[in-house]
This record gives C-alpha cells, sequence and structure tokens, in this order.
C-alpha cells in the first residue's frame, strides 16, 4: 500500500491485491470448472474526509482465462 496527500486535501492510496480461489460459479469466464485461480490487482482510492470517495480497479482479467484454458497453475509463491 502506498498513500500520497493533495494539495486539495484529499489522500490518495493505492492498494496491490492478489486473490485467491476456485472457479466455481457462472460469470464471465464461463461454466464452472472447479480449477484454482489467481487473480493479481491494483485497487486506487481517494479519500476525503475520511471516506471513500471515488475508487477505481484493475486486474489481469487475461491471466485468468489464460489458468483456466490452458490448465496452468498459479505461478506466484505465498
Amino acid at each position: 500500500m502506498t498513500c500520497n496527500d493533495s494539495a486539495d486535501g484529499s489522500w490518495h492510496v493505492s492498494a496491490r491485491w492478489r486473490l485467491r480461489g476456485l472457479h466455481e460459479g457462472i460469470g464471465m469466464y464461463g461454466a464452472p470448472i472447479g480449477k484454482s485461480v489467481e487473480i493479481l490487482g491494483i485497487t486506487q482510492y481517494r479519500f476525503e474526509n475520511g471516506k471513500i470517495v471515488e475508487a477505481w480497479e484493475i486486474y489481469d482479467g487475461l491471466d485468468v482465462m489464460r489458468q483456466l484454458c490452458l490448465g496452468d497453475e498459479p505461478t506466484t509463491e505465498a
């Protein structure tokens, strides 16, 4: 995590995250196949007066598809 204050008094916070789980639900990656997947992402927040007023999120969806289609196991260490 990193955070920076702005001239307007707000704070900008970045959080890198990793999600590990099983592909068990129907959604954007098709029918569930029960494979283990790992999703890497970053979320950006803007705080004003101690509250989140904006948030942006990005994750590597192409890598999730690669893990599901090619049968690769997650490659990062715990």
